[in-house]
């Protein structure tokens, strides 16, 4: 098989294996806490919320990779090109499940705040997740925050390929160890960890976007290429993985609650940003060696399919997720149920995807098309039209 930025279509099926796999860890750390017996699968629920970071990493190479590719043929990089497909893609489903919401909330069917509403729609929700915390309650726009941070990725990395021709590794290098060291200075300020509203915000969650687009950038440099398809395999990076994950484990045992007092626990912030970093390295090795057995199971049609309808899924879920306990909303509690709700979710995300998602996709390409079209079925569309 060619290597994986010489396919015509651009397409990588083994990332659509990787969505699904991430939004099922979304959906699963979204539910109601499951039990086998009297043994509670919540910390394994809690880390489903890892699919975030998992989608992060995605973002952070497919959308640089794809930048690349287009300067590389086209021999520039049109970025208002750019902006119309990532609005086509992104924009039209949000806008009807927010259109959805917005009703719901005036018939007061859902609960819900206005300035929680508009800043879901104007991308910048993740900055008013404190306001929201401090009034409680449901908030069936909260999950937008991902979607804001992945739009402010969007237009930093697109100005810095734009304007940054010459030294580009080197200068993402300094910015993600920048983004770090910001991130552990704060966290280390707030006494080792951060207030959930404000880990979300932007720039402390850019460092694993960068960290994707760094190693897209590195790929580009044929000895780095070489370097990583033969020591880069996947189930290299899954062992080195899997032993951090158990160092991880060991070292937050070792450390006495009593070391923080003597200033011992300075660096327990960076087992965090560390780990995260695999994600990427996962979803590089297996685009780099399409002949593992890790990437032939990423690409099983079913995954792949799931992997398609992860944008819709994570948009739609939560109006069937976010009801949980005691609180009770009219008209969504039989929605609410198991396993109605994931029956309810699957069949919206399925409408979204393919009479909103897919059709703007479409006529985004058509309007502004791409070097590498992309989805093989929308290369198809392209070139009927």
């Amino acid at each position: 098989m060619p290597p994986y930025d010489a396919r015509k279509s651009g397409y990588l099926p083994s990332l659509d294996g990787w969505r699904a796999i991430a939004i099922l860890g979304v959906i699963f750390s979204h539910d109601q806490v499951w039990w086998v017996g009297r043994h509670s699968l919540q910390p394994l629920q809690e880390m489903g919320s890892y699919g975030v970071d998992l989608f992060f990493a995605i973002s952070g190479i497919l959308i640089t990779t794809r930048i690349l590719q287009d300067e590389k043929i086209l021999g520039r990089f049109e970025i208002g090109k750019f902006y119309t497909r990532r609005l086509f893609r992104i924009q039209p489903a949000q806008w009807v499940y927010l259109a959805v919401v917005g009703v719901l909330m005036l018939w007061g069917v859902l609960p819900g705040h206005l300035f929680q509403w508009f800043g879901a729609l104007l991308m910048y929700e993740n900055f008013v997740l404190k306001k929201t915390a401090m009034l409680g309650g449901i908030d069936f726009v909260g999950h937008f925050w991902t979607l804001a941070v992945e739009e402010h990725f969007y237009i930093l990395l697109s100005l810095f390929l734009l304007f940054v021709k010459r030294f580009r590794l080197a200068a993402l290098v300094v910015i993600w160890l920048s983004l770090l060291a910001f991130y552990h200075y704060e966290a280390y300020r707030s006494g080792g960890e951060l207030k959930w509203y404000t880990e979300r915000l932007t720039w402390f969650q850019l460092p694993i976007l960068v960290y994707g687009s760094l190693l897209a950038v590195a790929l580009r440099r044929p000895n780095v290429r070489l370097w990583m398809v033969r020591y880069l395999k996947p189930w290299a990076v899954f062992c080195v993985s899997a032993g951090w994950v158990i160092a991880r484990g060991i070292g937050q045992h070792l450390v006495s609650p009593s070391s923080v007092d003597f200033g011992l626990d300075w660096w327990r912030p960076f087992i965090v940003s560390l780990s995260e970093i695999f994600f990427a390295l996962w979803v590089l090795a297996t685009m780099l060696h399409a002949e593992s057995l890790s990437t032939k199971i990423l690409e099983w049609r079913p995954l792949r399919w799931l992997g398609r309808l992860s944008y819709s899924l994570y948009i739609w879920h939560v109006l069937f997720f976010a009801v949980r306990g005691s609180v009770k909303v009219p008209g969504l509690m039989f929605l609410s149920s198991c396993p109605v709700k994931y029956i309810a979710s699957l069949t919206l995300a399925c409408l979204s995807y393919y009479v909103i998602e897919k059709p703007a996709m479409r006529l985004g390409h058509r309007l502004a098309p791409p070097a590498t079209p992309g989805h093989q079925d929308l290369a198809v569309a392209n070139a009927a039209s």
